[in-house]
């Protein structure tokens, strides 16, 4: 071994598992509830000095496990999300808590603003010219389509717990509705702010 560090390297059972880190003691322990004869998969572990043993492959033994007779088998691992492609009610019901969040912090633009009305002119003037630069005016935009996502999502929740719209096609089509709506009433809001400011 190129390391001097290492004393030696020993192979784990996988039926034990192979977490990043071992104990002597849980080394010791896995090699004695499992034959070295009879396991297929293993974990390979460098013994350093003064140190706890670390395990240096996982790939192979994470898709180890033992059937209910006790003999280790290769098991499928479990895809992530990444792999799958979300559908539309994952999405929003993912979306709705995020702008539940955006819109809560979204409150602090509001309070700060009243605050500021309250306090005074040149406080107001600083918290309005913020608000009307590029930067202000995206966290507006921002906080504008979570509260109307929020707001609209949140009645199709209504809808759902009166018992309606469980079926997959209305699922789906009232999340389709609900997008369309929060794009119809955020673009109607900006428009009519403009008109009026």
């Amino acid at each position: 071994m190129s390391d001097p560090a290492i004393r030696h390297a020993i192979l784990i059972p996988a039926d034990q598992g192979c977490p990043d880190h071992f104990s002597a003691s849980f080394a010791l322990t896995a090699l004695r509830r499992t034959s070295m004869k009879e396991a297929r998969w293993f974990c390979e572990i460098k013994v350093r000095r003064g140190r706890p043993l670390t395990m240096t492959d996982t790939h192979e033994a994470l898709a180890v496990g033992r059937t209910s007779d006790g003999r280790l088998i290769h098991r499928p691992l479990s895809p992530h999300l990444q792999v799958y492609r979300w559908p539309i009610t994952m999405a929003l019901s993912i979306l709705h808590r995020v702008t539940g969040v955006a819109a809560a912090i979204g409150t602090l633009l509001l309070t700060w603003w009243l605050v500021a009305a309250a306090t005074s002119d040149h406080a107001y003037d600083i918290v309005s010219g913020f608000m009307r630069s590029g930067f202000g005016l995206l966290l507006l935009f921002g906080w504008t389509v979570a509260l109307v996502y929020h707001f609209i999502n949140g009645i199709r929740h209504l809808v759902w717990d009166a018992g309606y719209g469980f079926d997959k096609h209305e699922a789906n089509r009232s999340s389709y509705i609900v997008l369309g709506l929060t794009a119809l009433f955020t673009v109607a809001i900006w428009i009519a702010a403009a008109v009026v400011l």
